[in-house]
């Protein structure tokens, strides 16, 4: 397998990888090679992601120098009994001798990762070391709660913010070399009885008494050989109370021994203006020897204390020393510096502009480190701060919510729901951030020496984009990764039908579109980066980002597949990092991970967790499995493991299909085919595959089974009993007053059954998709005649522009010319009815002037992301029927924006 590193990303440090092979192509026990574009070995670390059902690796991850792999690489399965090539510079971990922790090294650093209770005071690495030389003396979370407790008439707030520690309740080592080296920390947070800040208005003077959320935690640590970077993946899990808990500030802090005097100690900011950088006390002021050339000495390192004149000695006594200095992102658009001497006096401004990359370096005579986060301005509101710069122990933090911004609030837009005007679900409220979370991703590198030149810059650019390694979309192409798509038509192929370059340059014009909507539209922010607006306002320019279920989209109709699927087929790296953004956002954001909501998403909404329908297809796996093979993220496996119980989920909670309230009669409840259990099979599949525990496939197959079995087999859908013990479907009879034949499909439906018939063979699941497929689109007189039900023919069968997939999927199994000349009259009729030939922006200036701006005021993500997955498919399915020409008059179905 060919690999290759994305353009517009890092081309340093190292990389984490998926690879794909047939079934077959690499036992279980195989071991890989990495090679570069000359055949030398490159040093690389492997594991088995996913396997086929005879066994044999289906994903597999590796990790391994970026810079090595350049613009081409080769990995390959090592024939049985071949040697292994040799690691040059390993990683190692061993325990300590008393039993207390880890020790690691990686040929440059090393550090200590304590076990629970191993150390006086909880962290994640302790002792870390450059050679011989200390580098951080310890390294661990942060958390600030503020506390709002509202007066009798709910007018007036009293405000407290307390600060928690951080607990380690458990430490495993994930990975252990000879590349990489992970630890993963699960912990959760108490809180110190000092309260740090107090900002009172009127109202009660003391708190109410309530338990203390605990805010729990994991946190990823990677360590790499040969690198001074630790890489960190933070997770925060909400479990407070709305209406009292608000998020003020959440990290990871550097404990720093930096050596030398105060005027030895540095600090750089990177901006969107260069490095900013100052020292703890600065040689200039109101003397004769605090001189602009003293001043440039000193910020160039190279005014050691050794050759101090006298008069500086003296001035040296008599300056300021500003201990604190704090880069604030407070929105995506600006930043501020600030600076202060000591607690309780003011914070002067000493800077401010639009976007930080997000690094800062804090350093002493014999060195220091650097801090970058990524995502830093998208994932406003952001901080890097050091204290006690001008002292022997500073602390470094890096601040993935600012304390010196809002605090976060995380209660609904108001008191009740609404369910006729605002398509909001259900009358009960059941806005709960509750189980929610949130990743960020920061990098600390060890110095030996201040930051000069553009070290900085580059460090930020490393941080913020971080390597892709992946294959060619021909080689995904042909060994069919994650189902059937088509590849674009080569761009120099005279045979190519006009209609079809029409249709490819309104999927890339489509894309585009989005992708200057979220800079267009201010899609950033810490719980937001990631997800597009559901449906779009022309009366107000806007999308509809205030009226209930309209708003965050929430994973509706499967814009991820839409995303991940164009990726794969363009290999562009702008659709791998929305698409990345967006798996981030809503495999965390918008289900819950822990409580009496696990493993159910939240429908779309104005928040993100606020709509009363919890489903299991906003959360499903099949969202989220793209990422983690392609990337090999742990974090998105954590996820893929926490949505597995969800059906158990939904049967505690007494409730069915879209939330409404069931009777559940025994273990019995009422369940959708799709996308209920379908969302099922998505998560079963994907943890069948991952470890191949035969529960999984039987439960799989047992479902399959029992639809084939029921009188009009999936064309009967979408309501079953479903017996949550044994797995098994129980046909219901038929519902001819349903309208949501379609919503059985165009949830991933499609995606789901027809990836599961073809790695489990089960062909009967593809006749039955073909089946529905050629069904879903007759008159009733016809359907009447092929199943002589007269509920099932006369049940609406609405909406096939969002189902096409299965309409072509059809149409070439059955060779059915007609079926396949009518999807594509479906799919040139959605966006050809929709406006002016495409996506096409039109210009307006809002009242009152103003710029011109540019919207497409028909555009919904629903109608765009089952649009653009239908020609996607179909290119692959029914090409042959392709008009050579875009209509001009179509009339081939309905019309859903």
């Amino acid at each position: 397998m060919k690999i290759h590193l994305l353009p517009n990303r890092s081309r340093a440090g190292h990389v984490t990888f998926g690879g794909y092979w047939s079934r077959g192509e690499a036992p279980a026990d195989a071991a890989f090679a990495l090679a570069d574009a000359s055949g030398l070995p490159i040093d690389v670390q492997s594991a088995p992601a996913a396997y086929w059902s005879d066994g044999s690796i289906k994903w597999s991850t590796h990790t391994a120098d970026a810079f090595r792999i350049g613009d081409e690489a080769e990995l390959s399965v090592l024939p049985a009994g071949a040697p292994v090539p040799s690691i040059g510079r390993a990683v190692t971990v061993e325990e300590t001798e008393d039993h207390t922790g880890y020790i690691v090294h990686n040929g440059v650093l090393s550090l200590i990762v304590p076990k629970p209770g191993g150390a006086s005071k909880p962290a994640i690495a302790m002792n870390v070391m450059r050679g011989d030389v200390p580098a951080a003396d310890r390294i661990y979370p942060v958390f600030d709660l503020e506390r709002r407790d509202a007066s009798a008439e709910g007018t007036c707030e009293t405000r407290s913010v307390t600060h928690y520690e951080g607990v380690i309740d458990a430490v495993t080592v994930e990975q252990s070399g000879p590349v990489q080296v992970v630890f993963r920390f699960d912990g959760r947070h108490i809180p110190n009885p000092r309260i740090i800040a107090d900002h009172t208005a009127t109202g009660p003077d003391d708190p109410v008494d309530m338990p203390e959320p605990s805010m729990p935690f994991v946190i990823r640590l990677a360590v790499c050989a040969g690198e001074k970077d630790l890489k960190l993946t933070h997770t925060f899990a909400y479990d407070g109370k709305e209406s009292r808990d608000f998020l003020k500030g959440m990290g990871i802090r550097v404990d720093l021994p930096l050596t030398g005097h105060a005027h030895e100690h540095h600090v750089h900011f990177q901006t969107d203006n260069g490095t900013f950088h100052e020292a703890a006390e600065m040689f200039f002021g109101n003397h004769w020897d605090q001189s602009p050339a003293v001043l440039r000495r000193q910020l160039d390192g190279d005014l050691p204390d050794a050759e101090l004149t006298e008069n500086l000695r003296k001035a040296e006594a008599d300056l300021p020393i500003w201990n604190r200095y704090a880069l604030v992102q407070d929105a995506s658009s600006h930043f501020r510096i600030v600076k202060q001497t000591k607690p309780g006096c003011c914070e002067l401004t000493c800077d401010r502009g639009s976007r930080a990359p997000g690094a800062m370096a804090v350093t002493g005579t014999s060195g220091g480190v650097m801090i970058g986060m990524r995502d830093f301005w998208r994932k406003y509101p952001g901080e890097l701060e050091v204290a006690g710069l001008g002292t022997a122990a500073a602390q470094a933090t890096a601040w993935f919510h600012a304390p010196a911004a809002d605090a976060y609030d995380f209660r609904h837009y108001d008191t009740r729901t609404y369910t006729y005007t605002c398509y909001e679900g259900f009358d009960y409220m059941l806005s709960t951030a509750y189980g929610v979370a949130v990743t960020s991703e920061a990098t600390i590198r060890l110095l030996d020496a201040m930051p000069k030149g553009g070290q900085v810059a580059d460090f930020a650019a490393q941080v913020d984009r971080p390597a892709v390694a992946v294959g060619a979309p021909e080689y995904y192409h042909a060994k069919r990764a994650f189902g059937e798509w088509s590849l674009p038509a080569a761009p120099d192929d005279p045979s190519v039908k006009p209609s079809e370059r029409w249709l490819e340059n309104e999927l890339a014009k489509a894309f585009d579109y989005y992708k200057a909507e979220v800079e267009h539209r201010d899609w950033y922010g810490l719980f937001d980066y990631g997800d597009v607006m559901h449906t779009y306002d022309p009366a107000r320019h806007v999308w509809r980002y205030d009226v209930g279920g309209f708003a965050w989209q929430n994973t509706e109709l499967i814009p991820t597949y839409w995303l991940w699927t164009y990726f794969l087929r363009t290999g562009r790296e702008d659709v791998y990092t929305l698409a990345e953004a967006m798996t981030r956002h809503t495999s965390e954001v918008d289900i819950y991970h822990f409580g009496p909501l696990q493993g159910l998403g939240t429908r779309h909404n104005v928040r993100h967790w606020g709509c009363s329908c919890k489903e299991p297809r906003i959360a499903m796996a099949g969202h989220h499995r793209f990422l983690y093979y392609l990337s090999g993220d742990a974090r998105v496996g954590d996820v893929m493991n926490e949505v597995l119980p969800v059906d158990l989920t939904i049967k505690r909670r007494g409730k069915g299909g879209d939330g409404a309230s069931f009777p559940v009669d025994g273990d019995l409840m009422p369940t959708r085919s799709g996308p209920d259990w379908s969302s099922f099979v998505s998560n079963w599949l994907t943890a069948y595959e991952r470890t191949l525990d035969p529960k999984y496939r039987e439960w799989i197959e047992r479902g399959v089974n029992d639809i084939a079995a029921a009188p009009f087999r999936l064309i009967s859908g979408p309501s079953f009993m479903y017996d949550v013990k044994t797995k098994d479907l129980k046909y219901m009879g038929e519902d001819r007053g349903t309208p949501n034949q379609h919503l059985q499909l165009c949830q991933g439906g499609i995606q789901i059954w027809a990836e599961v018939a073809d790695e489990l063979d089960l062909p009967v699941l593809r006749e039955m998709l073909v089946e529905e497929g050629s069904f879903y689109t007759l008159s009733a007189e016809e359907k009447l005649r092929r199943c002589g039900d007269e509920e099932l023919a006369h049940r609406p069968f609405g909406w096939p522009s969002l189902i096409t997939e299965i309409l072509g999927l059809a149409a070439t199994d059955t060779n059915d010319e007609k079926l396949g000349r009518f999807t594509w009259d479906v799919l040139f009729d959605t966006v050809l009815r929709g406006g002016d030939g495409g996506y096409n922006p039109t210009a307006y200036t809002r009242d009152g002037g103003g710029r011109t701006e540019y919207d497409i005021p028909w555009n919904s993500t629903n109608c765009t992301s089952r649009w653009a997955l239908g020609v996607i498919d179909n290119l692959e399915y029914i090409r042959q029927w392709l008009p050579d020409e875009v209509p001009t008059e179509v009339t081939g179905g309905d019309f859903f924006h």
